[in-house]
């Protein structure tokens, strides 16, 4: 069994946190035969009753069947979600390493490599937002509240991520041309997003398996 946790990394000086329903069943009452005033056959009357039996065990058979294939279809989704938030959590740590390695860069005023490392980042992140977009879309489809709001939280903590990598490709452009109060600013602009997505609080993959009862 597979289990991931986001990663923590320190970025613009903030830590980032990372039963089938069985029909009623109805008496029937055997009609009297009026030519010699006498109640019906008995073994007529059991063979009647006997069928009655059989036709209702054979409804709640269908039912049940149907319960079943639709409980199989369910944990089917279910894992589907599980799995795409497995890989939404592998993009956003890809992403913050990437992150991380572009404050770095650009700290060693390596702008170059820090510009580079800022876009991988910002495609892993946004990749990770486009996967736990398909699993939101999933848990419309099976009803469950608690499993949509982890996968909102990863695709809110993505986009703060996504915002703050931007900045600090811009922040990285502007000191390669020289325009340090620019890249000053840009670096706050940064700074706030990291913050914004510190206040998430993504949960890890193990939290979900539980929301989504595959335990």
């Amino acid at each position: 069994m597979r289990r991931r946790s986001l990663l923590t990394v320190v970025a613009s000086g903030t830590v980032l946190g990372t039963a089938g329903c069985l029909d009623d069943l109805t008496d029937q009452e055997s009609e009297q035969d009026p030519t010699d005033g006498t109640g019906s056959d008995p073994d007529s009357s059991t063979g009647d009753q006997t069928g009655d039996s059989d036709g209702e065990d054979q409804d709640a058979d269908s039912d049940d069947a149907q319960t079943g294939g639709e409980r199989d279809d369910d944990r089917e989704k279910r894992e589907e979600i599980h799995d795409l938030y497995l890989d939404a959590i592998g993009e956003t740590n890809t992403g913050i390493s990437h992150l991380s390695d572009a404050v770095d860069t650009r700290s060693n005023e390596n702008y170059s490599r820090a510009i580079t490392n800022a876009s991988h980042a910002q495609t892993s992140f946004e990749n990770a937002q486009e996967i736990l977009s398909d699993a939101i879309a999933l848990t419309y489809e099976i009803d469950n509240r608690q499993a949509r709001e982890l996968c909102e939280d990863g695709e809110e903590f993505a986009g703060y991520l996504y915002d703050e990598a931007r900045m600090h490709e811009r922040a990285a452009e502007a000191a390669k041309d020289g325009n340090y109060e620019l890249a000053i600013d840009y670096t706050e602009d940064a700074q706030d997003y990291g913050e914004r997505a510190s206040r998430v609080n993504p949960r890890d993959s193990e939290v979900m398996r539980t929301a989504l009862d595959l335990d």
